[in-house]
């Protein structure tokens, strides 16, 4: 475990050992740094242009990239709690908080004499607590990772959160003594010549301290790739100072502006190499990833026909329930496909998996698919079917739903089909259209006593304004749908009446008279029609209009490969009490991309939600028990979790869900559903803009 441990440590910058080419490379950047500083010095005190902007500019800049330094330190002492680490960063913060007061009391850039009180040494002396300041903290790091066991116990974000407390106590102190104790402090500055500074012996001092840091970090045993690069850092140090302290002499000459770039160059190094050995981090991360996944891969093969097993059994069994699901059943056999469902997409898409574990992962999905047909023609039987419309080919549904209709109407009744092949698409909800032919063909059956012939025809139609007496019918293209039965009629009272609800001309209990008036609604809600033409002894004709769809002539039979949006590393909370439901979509948000929290119950979901943990979406179930809906839990994120999205499932009928609370406002995905559909409506939904409310 040791072992493990120290081989991981030696990913890190402030662990890992330098190679040749870093101690090249660091080398030639001090040669050439020294190389500029040497033909610079004559002229060291040459006034140049005076640009008061410069100040806040570079020292903008210098703040940022120290205070991200000391981010990214703080973030390595977190994970390997070495003491020489915290030193470190807590030095790189104390360069980034103490450059805000010698910015605001520089004179001349936010005001003459510069702000929070500032008096003419203000400035200078804050220069020097700061280039004193930071080679302090560098020699306590040189002199902490000499020791062989510096990590720190307790807890890290309480050792950071001091660390911090003490530095910025620190900065506001040595500020409070620069402003308010100005007259305590000898004169080190006069009208922006620091001769004084270097006469008094105050700036050889400071410089003489950055030296003696850099002989700490330089005399170490072994040196990390840090090392190395502070080392560098030092080396800038040093020429910053002495240009713009020892050898220059005032304000905005040569050696001011060159000791300052200096300084800028000194702030970037340990930056990038940090920033870099993050870039590396993540190409192990990556590396790790995939041998971990070459070993699950290893692991989910020997386990593969065991679990297709499993599945089939389940579906089996769930096959056989079908003809007992009604109204709340119906929901909990949505919940048994979607489990199938969501585990077969899964297993179809295991790397591994061969051609032939493809044909019998598409076989199961096509079984479990068909389940999810007829529970919705079950629904449509009971008219409880959510309306979901889509772009349809009316002919193949009608080729499909035929049989079902046959036995619905029994073998004294003849059915026949009559298609134009050149039949337009349509916008259609396929479940309330079967719905629909039902009720039309159990009508006709009820119409044709000793039997008959039923023919059922699909056509192109126009209409034109005006035509048919129907204000809100809308002129344009339609795809018409004929049902035609041999049956009795109607007389004309009974045909103006047809489609208003709860009229029937059956004998009590033997209709609801709300057949008709389903077919119309949900005809007129798709912008369509409905006409009824009758001749008593001789047959009814009821006819849908449905608009047309501009698309491709045939819709393909079967779906074709997708690409499932990606991820973004979002994190998913899942709502789902039932347990097989909830490991199968946990499963498959997570074989997505997504970091998913799972709950069993509505009061589970509140407890997390009142949590710490970053959650960008609320997944739900509606119906859960315990006294705790998902509409509930989702009004409770939306209350406690500012910018959460949420997405509500369900397989119950609208009713029940409309009783829960549902509404427009909660986007819903109803179950069964396939993978796609889930990756689809998750991702849609993490990429809207967040709603008015």
């Amino acid at each position: 475990m040791e072992r493990e441990r120290s081989r991981r440590e030696l990913a890190y910058v402030s662990r890992s050992p330098v190679t040749a080419a870093q101690w090249r490379l660091a080398l030639a950047i001090v040669i050439l740094s020294a190389a500029a500083f040497i033909p610079a010095v004559p002229f060291a005190r040459v006034p140049l242009a005076k640009v008061p902007a410069f100040i806040p500019s570079y020292e903008a800049a210098l703040a940022l990239s120290d205070l991200i330094t000391a981010i990214l330190l703080f973030g390595q002492f977190a994970r390997l709690r070495a003491a020489a680490l915290l030193v470190l960063a807590s030095g790189y913060l104390f360069d980034a908080l103490i450059i805000v007061p010698h910015a605001f009391t520089f004179p001349g850039v936010f005001s003459a004499t510069g702000m929070l009180g500032a008096g003419p040494q203000t400035t200078a002396w804050l220069y020097v607590f700061w280039h004193g300041g930071f080679p302090l903290f560098v020699l306590l790091y040189g002199v902490l990772g000499q020791r062989r066991d510096d990590r720190v116990r307790g807890s890290v974000g309480a050792v950071i959160a001091i660390a911090v407390a003490v530095v910025a106590t620190l900065v506001v102190g040595l500020t409070v003594l620069a402003t308010a104790g100005h007259d305590l402090l000898t004169v080190i500055i006069v009208n922006g010549d620091y001769s004084l500074l270097i006469t008094k012996g105050v700036s050889p001092i400071v410089w003489l301290l950055s030296l003696l840091a850099l002989a700490v970090i330089w005399r170490k045993r072994e040196h990390s790739v840090l090392d190395l690069w502070v080392g560098v850092v030092l080396c800038a140090w040093l020429l910053d100072i002495a240009m713009s302290a020892v050898v220059g002499s005032s304000r905005y000459d040569l050696g001011w502006y060159a000791g300052r770039t200096y300084g800028l160059l000194a702030a970037t190094f340990v930056l990038s190499v940090l920033l870099v050995e993050t870039n590396a981090l993540y190409g192990r991360l990556e590396r790790s990833l995939d041998d971990l996944e070459d070993r699950h891969r290893a692991l989910e093969q020997s386990t593969a026909d065991l679990e297709r097993s499993q599945e089939q059994l389940r579906h089996s069994q769930k096959m056989q329930a079908v003809g007992q699901l009604t109204g709340g059943v119906a929901h909990d056999f949505n919940n048994l496909l979607t489990a199938i469902i969501a585990n077969v997409d899964l297993l179809d898409k295991l790397p591994g998996a061969t051609p032939q574990h493809h044909v019998f992962a598409a076989a199961a999905l096509r079984s479990a698919s068909r389940g999810a047909r007829l529970v919705k023609q079950l629904l449509a039987i009971g008219r409880r079917q959510m309306l979901r419309p889509e772009i349809a080919d009316v002919n193949r549904l009608l080729a499909e739903f035929v049989p079902l209709l046959r036995r619905a109407v029994g073998e004294r009744v003849e059915i026949e089909l009559h298609q134009d092949p050149e039949l337009w698409l349509c916008s259609v909800d396929a479940a309330q259209f079967e719905s629909a032919l039902l009720n039309l063909a159990l009508n006709a059956r009820d119409a044709m006593r000793n039997g008959g012939r039923l023919v059922i025809e699909t056509r192109r139609a126009t209409h034109e304004l005006g035509v048919g007496g129907d204000l809100e019918w809308k002129p344009g293209n339609y795809v018409a749908i004929s049902v035609t039965d041999t049956g009795a009629g109607m007389p004309t009272h009974v045909r103006e009446r047809a489609f208003e609800p709860f009229f029937t001309t059956k004998a009590v209990g033997e209709g609801s008279g709300l057949g008709l008036s389903q077919v119309y609604g949900y005809v007129k809600q798709l912008g369509g029609n409905v006409t009824i033409d009758s001749i008593e002894d001789a047959g009814t004709t009821v006819t849908l209009y449905l608009p047309w769809a501009e698309a491709s002539r045939v819709p393909p039979a079967a779906e074709p490969a997708r690409e499932e949006p990606a991820s973004s590393g979002q994190t998913v909370l899942v709502v789902e009490d039932d347990a097989e439901v909830r490991q199968g979509v946990v499963a498959a948000l997570g074989d997505l991309g997504y970091r998913v929290i799972a709950a069993a119950s509505g009061t589970e979901a509140i407890a997390i939600l009142g949590g710490k943990q970053p959650l960008d979406l609320l997944f739900a179930d509606v119906v859960m028990p315990h006294g705790v809906s998902g509409v509930e839990v989702a009004r409770e994120a939306l209350r406690v979790r500012k910018g959460i999205k949420v997405l509500l499932t369900s397989g119950y009928a609208p009713d029940v869900v409309v009783a829960e609370g549902a509404d427009d406002r909660f986007p819903m995905l109803a179950k069964p559903y396939r993978r796609h559909d889930l990756a689809d409506t998750v991702h849609r939904v993490l990429t809207d803009a967040p709603r008015a409310r």
